[in-house]
């Protein structure tokens, strides 16, 4: 399975596109059945909230196949390469279990964005990215909903469309020097002059690609039910040898987006 050139053409303007009924109600099931048993048997020590909203809930089942298939077991894997290249992945073996529960809260707050990979300023301090003196990049993300989120403000994965053309401008101009030191990235975003936050809505084994320079938080629940999703962070095998050039070149490495990059 592979991006159409109109699907090429919206992820190369807004930064992320979404991909309907990408993973079977039967590989959904599979893997709700893991979170649950995970939930009902090991439980959640509240002293741990702030990780488990932050890294993952249920860390014992990240890289069993009842959560990896959901990446590698789809066509979201093909997907994505077509972007990229055949086999330019590096393989997945973990995934991010992200629930958000409801608040009571009246007004809910607008959601907040960031970059993943560095040590944001509004995190936890136990839950902070450790300071590495760089950011620590990855080439796209997959969000893969594990029930249906047809309303905003349900926990939806949210998004700043084309945040990821600005924010190359902004590193081309500035490096990664600042962004990288503790706390500043927080600070460097509020900064900077954003589009309005889309929050994404679906229905269960909808997923969405984005970009990983993309702008993105996750807005308030409050709803009364739990969101749950899955997300993966992709990285291609030239990663590491291109780290220092991504930020300014966004389509670095992307040779199945070249045609559609060189018209724009």
């Amino acid at each position: 399975m592979r991006f159409t050139k109109e699907q090429k053409k919206e992820f190369c303007e807004r930064g992320f596109l979404n991909i309907p009924g990408a993973v079977s109600p039967f590989m959904v099931n599979r893997a709700r059945k893991a979170i649950h048993h995970s939930l009902g048997e090991e439980g959640m020590n509240k002293d741990n909230m702030d990780r488990y909203r932050g890294r993952s809930y249920c860390p014992e089942i990240q890289g069993s196949p009842e959560i990896t298939d959901l990446f590698n077991g789809t066509p979201l894997k093909s997907l994505a390469e077509s972007a990229l290249e055949p086999d330019s992945l590096m393989p997945v073996k973990s995934g991010q279990i992200a629930l958000r529960f409801p608040t009571y809260a009246d007004s809910p707050p607008e959601p907040s964005g960031h970059i993943d990979g560095a040590d944001y300023n509004k995190r936890h301090a136990e839950d902070k990215v450790p300071d590495i003196g760089h950011i620590n990049p990855f080439t796209m993300f997959a969000v893969i909903l594990l029930d249906d989120v047809p309303e905003p403000n349900s926990g939806n994965f949210t998004v700043w469309p084309g945040s990821h053309h600005i924010l190359e401008s902004y590193f081309r101009e500035h490096g990664t020097d600042e962004v990288a030191k503790p706390g500043n990235i927080g600070n460097i975003i509020d900064e900077l002059d954003w589009p309005e936050p889309h929050q994404t809505t679906g229905l269960t084994g909808d997923a969405f690609l984005t970009h990983y320079q993309v702008a993105h938080g996750v807005a308030p629940n409050v709803s009364p039910n739990i969101r749950y999703a899955a997300i993966f962070r992709l990285r291609h095998r030239d990663l590491e040898q291109n780290r220092d050039k991504i930020f300014g070149n966004i389509w670095l490495g992307w040779e199945g987006m070249k045609e559609i990059i060189e018209k724009s």
